[in-house]
Formats: structure tokens, C-alpha cells, sequence
């Protein structure tokens, strides 16, 4: 498969693994009509997805508030862009454990990315081993004050030059 151009009323409860190591999948479609809206997990749906570029701005938004995300876009080594609104309705999802780990074309975190996710309590691995990160925004995990662990979030970003002195500051149960 080398896109999705819709996703249909399938009636689908989990997409776990679903197009993981898909080396051709290019281009998957986001779901303005509620496809997913019975998805309760995507745990490593689009991992190794190696030649996905770019993520769609609505793909999740009609998902589960608790949908399991793990993983769902590791080593998807091609991709550059991560919308800002990505995970806005996963309100209270709690973890974000290797969603981007070894994603090395990834230059930049939206700033905004973890702003409605006010539940989440994990973020290990979450960008380790992107390469092409140089720095980490400012308020990245300012509106995450459950979070327990940060284990390895930005292991291995061989390029990373700047952490805000402050990056840490509202999570005071780590």
C-alpha cells in the first residue's frame, strides 16, 4: 500500500501495528468524517513507515480522548513535519511512549504539540534518536503536570543544541 486516500466506514477498534514496516506508504489520509471514532489504540500503527513524509492535521481528531498512541510514528524515517494540532483531542490519553523515537529527518517540535494533553503521566523515548532536532521549544511540557517520567525523550538527538533552562518546571511529580 502505497497511500491511504480515505478511511471509510470500516468499524475498525484498533489499528495496532496496522501498516507498521510499510516501506512504501507515502500518504495517509486524515479523517474529516469520523472514520476513526471507535479506534481506541494505534499503538505503533505507522511505525518504520520509511517513506512517510508528513503526518495529516486531522488525523486523530475524531479519535477516543484516551487513544493509545505508543509508538504510532517511530522510525518513520523520512518524515519532516508534525502538525501542532496533531494530538489536541487526546485529552486524556497518558502516554506518548517513543511516538517519534528514530525519526532522523525530523528538524522541529511544535511547540504546542502536548498543550491539551493535560493527562498525560509518559513521554519516554518520545523524540530519541531524532538526529535532525537542534532544539527543544520552549512550553513544550508546560501544560503536562502529570507526567512521572521523561525516560530517554531526547536520547540520542546527536544535534540537539538548545534545552529551555525551564523545560521541566511545571512536571514536579518526575
Amino acid at each position: 500500500i502505497e497511500e491511504v486516500i480515505q478511511w471509510g466506514n470500516t468499524g475498525l477498534t484498533t489499528l495496532n501495528d496496522a501498516f507498521n514496516g510499510n516501506h512504501i506508504l507515502k500518504k495517509i489520509a486524515s479523517d474529516e468524517s469520523g472514520s476513526l471514532s471507535k479506534v481506541t489504540s494505534m499503538a505503533n500503527a505507522f511505525s518504520k513507515c520509511t517513506a512517510l513524509i508528513y503526518i495529516p492535521e486531522n488525523l486523530l481528531n475524531h479519535c477516543p480522548p484516551n487513544l493509545e498512541v505508543n509508538g504510532i510514528f517511530s522510525k518513520c524515517l523520512s518524515l519532516q513535519y508534525i502538525p501542532e494540532d496533531l494530538f489536541i483531542s487526546l485529552t486524556e490519553t497518558v502516554s506518548f511512549d517513543y511516538i517519534f523515537s528514530g525519526c532522523d529527518n525530523l528538524s522541529s517540535i511544535p511547540a504546542g504539540l502536548f498543550r491539551m494533553n493535560t493527562n498525560a503521566t509518559n513521554f519516554n523515548g518520545a523524540f530519541s534518536g531524532c538526529n535532525m532536532i537542534e532544539e527543544v521549544p520552549d512550553g513544550l511540557f508546560d501544560h503536562n503536570p502529570l507526567v512521572l517520567s521523561f525516560y530517554c525523550t531526547f536520547n540520542y538527538c546527536v544535534n540537539l543544541k538548545y534545552v529551555p533552562a525551564n523545560i521541566f518546571d511545571n512536571n514536579r511529580k518526575i
